[in-house]
């Protein structure tokens, strides 16, 4: 059987790379011949990382160069994209389509050959300006299975007349995200979170909080943020990591704590609670804001928190913090949740059956 993957980035996309590409070494394995093609190019994801309005300079020449690559990926590469699918698509049984919504005339070809598959995480239908809602719809009509990462985006496939809708939360591969009892020996309570510069600003939520906490327990507390660069919330002791596929897995080792607040909005609660799966599937304790699918995959008090306000953000921490049982067995219930729940395995077995049936 062949496969071809078309995905919005490559493997430095996390979307690409946990909801389609990080499929294909299993999928291999049972005997499914695997093609990539990236539908845009993406160099603008990482210049809008740098830069910051401290330094107009930088910022500007930041601004610029995203500006410039969007254009170049909407107005040339993702056409040359879309020649390149209209030459092969007739050599492939299946095409996996993650995130791109494609011309209606390609997907009515395509469908005469093919089976369709069409998996996107998030709520892009609420942000995204780069389809219309008649092509999203008609993609979702003519898809065999539509892949979506919560009940919310689920609903609304099955409004737009969606006839076979999964659910798959993640997946996460629980092999790779697994503690190898790292420990900062910094003698601090360590919170990480772990993103992009684009979602750093959900931070704004827990900066009380943890301004609060530092002022309470003085030189005790450090905050490491993985993916972004020249930040920190004020008053909080941080550090801040690139983010690195070789150095990403230790880094979240060293954490006590992984955190994910989010504002509940229509986009938010559409989001696919990675972060969470992250911290989980390495064994850690963890906090987040109970927003869309983040209060389906953490049982509160169980094996993590849920936090609603500021009070109750500092209220968790603290107990956190005075508890180093509470986060192993927080943690140890997490990973348990992960493998019985969210792994790539158990849902890799599951694609390639419905690929080969």
């Amino acid at each position: 059987m062949n496969v071809l993957f078309i995905t919005i980035g490559d493997n430095n996309v996390p979307s690409s790379r946990v909801r389609a590409l990080q499929y294909i070494p299993y999928l291999e394995k049972e005997g499914i011949v695997c093609d990539h093609l990236q539908y845009r190019k993406g160099r603008y994801l990482k210049h809008q990382t740098y830069g910051t309005r401290t330094n107009l300079f930088n910022w500007f020449f930041a601004k610029l160069l995203t500006l410039i690559w969007k254009l170049y990926d909407y107005l040339i590469y993702s056409k040359l994209s879309i020649l390149k699918i209209w030459i092969s698509y007739s050599k492939y049984d299946l095409i996996f389509i993650q995130k791109v919504v494609l011309p209606g005339f390609l997907i009515k070809r395509m469908k005469l050959k093919c089976k369709i598959v069409f998996d996107f995480d998030d709520a892009i239908y609420t942000k995204s300006r780069l389809f219309t809602m008649k092509q999203f719809g008609y993609q979702i009509k003519q898809s065999d299975i539509t892949i979506v990462t919560n009940e919310d985006a689920e609903q609304y496939v099955k409004r737009l007349g969606g006839n076979h809708v999964e659910r798959i939360i993640g997946p996460i591969d629980s092999c790779r995200y697994q503690t190898q009892g790292g420990k900062l020996e910094n003698n601090k309570f360590n919170i990480g979170w772990i993103g992009s510069q684009s979602n750093f600003h959900y931070l704004d939520i827990i900066k009380e909080p943890l301004r609060l906490l530092s002022a309470k327990y003085p030189g005790e507390i450090c905050l490491h943020l993985v993916g972004v660069e020249n930040v920190s919330l004020e008053d909080v002791e941080t550090l801040t990591y690139i983010w690195d596929s070789g150095t990403e897995v230790q880094i979240l080792d060293t954490f006590d704590v992984g955190i994910m607040p989010l504002k509940n909005d229509e986009f938010t609660r559409g989001k696919g609670g990675y972060k969470l799966l992250q911290y989980m599937s390495m064994s850690k304790a963890n906090i987040s804001s109970p927003v869309g699918v983040n209060s389906k995959i953490v049982n509160n008090g169980v094996s993590g928190f849920s936090a609603n306000s500021e009070e109750e953000w500092f209220d968790c921490f603290e107990e956190y913090h005075h508890s180093k049982s509470l986060r192993e067995k927080h943690g140890k219930n997490a990973r348990k949740l992960i493998l019985d729940l969210y792994s790539l395995q158990g849902w890799s077995k599951f694609l390639a059956d419905f690929m080969m049936n």
